[in-house]
């Protein structure tokens, strides 16, 4: 009987042990959704893209000023000293566009870091604080291939969410007087 008893509460408890056992949680989460959906993620990107605009300009006009240079030195009307100096002020014209674009792609790089670092110091505790509330256990970066198929509504509601809070959090594209709380129990160091 004691044996009857013991394997019972045994049973049971592997039963109750299942049942608290909660399915994995999770949501997906798309920056170049956010990004392009949300009015403080497009200010933060916009000096970005308006650097990489002037400084493709400025290489498009360097570009232009070298084909016009290299039409007149292969001109049969110029002289040999006329052509030595276009030459020279080619060869010149090549390192100096050269160095230009190297530059250029520099400058790029830098300022789309800036933009990304800038973009997820302001979102991430957002997104923090939403997965919290809803009690999620992971976010999942939505990359192209990732999901081979999936209902792009289910999987685009935590970002939407994510890109409404954003928004309200720097109405201005200031920063917030106040930046998102995170819950205490929602620290990573806390255990449950």
């Amino acid at each position: 009987m004691l044996f009857r008893k013991l394997a019972f509460l045994v049973a049971i408890a592997g039963v109750v042990s299942a049942q608290e056992q909660e399915s994995p949680r999770f949501a997906f989460i798309s920056p170049q959704y956010l990004i392009q959906n949300s009015a403080q993620g497009m200010r933060v990107f916009a000096e970005a893209q308006a650097t990489e605009k002037r400084l493709d300009e400025t290489i498009r006009v360097k570009r232009e000023e070298l084909q016009k240079l290299d039409q007149q030195r292969s001109s049969s009307s110029i002289n040999e000293e006329g052509r030595n100096r276009l030459n020279k002020q080619f060869e010149e014209g090549v390192a100096e566009y050269q160095q230009l674009v190297e530059e250029a792609q520099a400058e790029k790089q830098r300022v789309t870091q800036a933009a990304e670092e800038l973009f997820f110091t302001e979102v991430m505790p957002i997104i923090e604080a939403l997965a919290n509330e809803r009690k999620l256990q992971s976010v999942i970066n939505l990359l192209p291939g990732l999901v081979v198929w999936g209902n792009e509504s289910v999987l685009l509601e935590f970002t939407k969410e994510v890109a409404k809070r954003y928004d309200a959090a720097y109405p201005s594209g200031k920063p917030a007087t106040t930046t998102p709380s995170t819950p205490k129990s929602a620290s990573p160091n806390s255990s449950k």
